[in-house]
């Protein structure tokens, strides 16, 4: 999960509540599962943990690795087969796929969030209205010593040269070596089936993206509740596209009428 993806869920919790409550509500159909059907970990997530992690953590001892299978009906593209021979799994696709519809959140991660809130309520009943979510779990694609970055320069002669021609003469090598530096990870990362993260969108741009989301909120309804005054609807129109394409996340269609123009 991307920490673009992570702040619109967060945005989402925080200023489109209705969104959990509503989700909140299918606690009732997700209640009626049969336990055994948690069982089935055949397709779910995988994660590794360390079974020893207090005795590894203070004493130092040498951790042991163990690879722990969770419910398939934590994915929804597991949803459908198990709703075969499920009848409650199949009432709760159908329940589910209502509430996604009603907020335009039917990318398949934002299912895969909402079917791991739902687990997590399950085993917590109490818990606050917050997006569940799996056990991180994050492996570095590079090493700390393949990452590391270096760069040296005999440095400032500040007896004999201003600030200004020191930064005047090192910038253009600097510039030189942060490239190489860059191709050379990306290259690196490649042969491991990695690229780089995309650019994270701004809060402001996740929020208005909720908005509209959500709530139907058109542009011109979004610029009217942020009272920015250095921005036009074409603008806001603009941020709300490019953040959606940075998370992945389906735009709506627009809504009919005269003042929607998105």
């Amino acid at each position: 999960m991307t920490i673009g993806r992570s702040l619109f869920l967060h945005l989402i919790a925080q200023r489109v509540p209705e969104v959990l409550k509503a989700l909140r509500k299918l606690s009732a159909t997700y209640s009626i599962i049969p336990e055994h059907v948690f069982s089935e970990t055949l397709n779910g997530p995988r994660y590794l943990r360390t079974r020893n992690q207090g005795e590894w953590l203070l004493y130092g001892a040498t951790p042991e690795p163990e690879l722990v299978c969770l419910p398939d009906l934590l994915y929804w593209k597991n949803v459908s087969s198990l709703a075969t021979t499920h009848p409650s799994v199949g009432k709760l696709e159908e329940e589910l796929t209502k509430w996604a519809k009603a907020f335009h959140l039917e990318d398949e991660w934002l299912l895969d969030r909402a079917l791991q809130t739902l687990y997590d309520w399950h085993n917590n009943p109490t818990a606050k209205e917050r997006w569940g979510g799996l056990p991180a779990s994050y492996k570095w694609v590079l090493a700390a010593n393949e990452r590391s970055f270096t760069f040296q320069d005999d440095g400032w002669g500040i007896e004999f040269e201003s600030w200004e021609e020191f930064l005047e003469r090192i910038q253009p090598a600097l510039k030189v070596h942060l490239e190489e530096y860059r191709q050379r990870l990306v290259t690196l990362a490649a042969t491991r089936g990695s690229k780089p993260a995309p650019r994270n969108p701004k809060q402001i741009h996740l929020l208005w993206l909720a908005l509209y989301q959500c709530l139907g909120r058109s542009p011109g309804d979004v610029l009217e509740d942020t009272e920015r005054r250095d921005m036009d609807v074409s603008s806001v129109t603009h941020a709300i596209e490019r953040a959606s394409k940075a998370i992945g996340l389906s735009l709506r269609a627009p809504r009919k009428g005269r003042r929607a123009k998105m």
